[in-house]
């Protein structure tokens, strides 16, 4: 079982669906909680901690809970949620994190600023482009010395040595002539 907690910076409704796992069920201090769905009526932070059941992956992923909001919907992957690093859309003003983390929202978005606030793709996305300049200055030079021998399966016959004395007689044979 897996404990979320979603954080809105604003008053929200709407209900809560989890694919490839079991929603347990929904918490919360300021909302009105009806089965699967939710509703705040306060228009500060308001929070929403959600347990779920998880079952066997299927694919590469496993259960994703979808948001059903009345303002700003949106889905993510059960497994992805850590309090290290939580799930954090600023442009909705909502952050997913782990129920165990109790920081306010402000916090979260505090620190989440504070270690650049960039996702991993949009670091490799704003670092510079490796050139193959720059990888062949921080590679080590590797030397193979490389001894290329001569293959025995030639076509031609091998070359006998003569020797001297059989050189000799055919000099004498060419001069008697």
């Amino acid at each position: 079982m897996k404990k979320i907690s979603i954080i809105w910076n604003y008053r929200n409704a709407g209900e809560i669906e989890v694919r490839n796992g079991k929603l347990m069920g929904l918490f919360s201090d300021k909302a009105e909680i009806d089965g699967n769905r939710f509703s705040f009526s306060s228009d500060s932070e308001n929070r929403l901690d959600i347990s779920i059941g998880l079952k066997k992956k299927t694919g590469s992923h496993g259960a994703i809970v979808y948001v059903k909001s009345q303002k700003n919907p949106f889905c993510f992957f059960a497994e992805h949620v850590s309090s290290k690093f939580p799930v954090y859309i600023p442009e909705y003003s909502v952050i997913v994190t782990e129920a165990g983390d109790k920081r306010p929202y402000r916090q979260i978005e505090q620190d989440i600023k504070k270690k650049s606030g960039l996702s991993k793709l949009k670091e490799i996305e704003f670092s510079p482009e490796q050139t193959y300049q720059e990888a062949a200055e921080n590679t080590r030079k590797l030397r193979g010395n490389t001894w290329l021998g001569i293959s025995r399966a030639n076509s031609s016959p091998p070359v006998r040595k003569q020797s001297s004395t059989s050189a000799r007689v055919v000099l004498r044979m060419a001069l008697a002539k």
